[in-house]
């Protein structure tokens, strides 16, 4: 093999491996990958594209002006449930274990310009981890300001902090920080 060739595919795959995701969906069946724009910007185009080793491989577009284009590969298996003018969701009716991967939901918008959003589909073996005992949950109202609190002990070395909504079938990152040291 040549050693360039070899250099090239490895920059990409430690590249998609270190990327940051928002969200981790456990593999089922009929599956959600949830996008949803958070501003109120005009949305003008949103692409999905999966990560296949050193490609990003093109799912489906949805237009504005022009409608839902979807790849013949996964025609018949997914849909849009409610392509509102926020929601981009893209739904799985038939999934399978190649769908595992990572996913990219683009939504070009004017005037704020690109969003992105990245999902990693996981096989339903991988257990979702809860790394703290949940003994104090906290619950507000929509609109309603919280606060969280992250206790540590002051002698331990944080190097991150990350905050997670988990639910059964899915995790969502809410704020990840990272610290040289605190």
């Amino acid at each position: 093999m040549d050693h360039t060739a070899f250099l090239i595919v490895v920059l990409q795959l430690s590249h998609a491996e270190g990327r940051f995701v928002d969200s981790t969906v456990k593999l089922s069946e009929k599956m959600k990958l949830e996008c949803i724009y958070p501003k109120k910007a005009v949305i003008i185009q949103t692409s999905w594209m999966k990560h296949n080793v050193i490609y990003k491989e093109n799912i489906a577009v949805l237009h504005a002006n022009y409608g839902i284009h979807i790849e013949d590969k996964y025609k018949g298996r997914i849909y849009f449930e409610n392509a509102s003018r926020e929601d981009k969701s893209l739904s799985f009716i038939k999934s399978t274990l190649e769908d595992v991967g990572l996913y990219f939901c683009s939504i070009a918008t004017y005037p704020d310009g690109t969003w992105e959003k990245v999902i990693e589909v996981i096989q339903p073996a991988d257990a979702f981890e809860i790394s703290e005992k949940q003994n104090n949950p906290v619950f507000i109202k929509p609109g309603e300001n919280v606060t969280f609190i992250c206790p540590y002990n002051r002698r331990d070395s944080v190097q991150q902090v990350m905050w997670e909504r988990i639910k059964a079938d899915c995790i969502d990152t809410i704020k990840r920080l990272s610290f040289s040291s605190l």
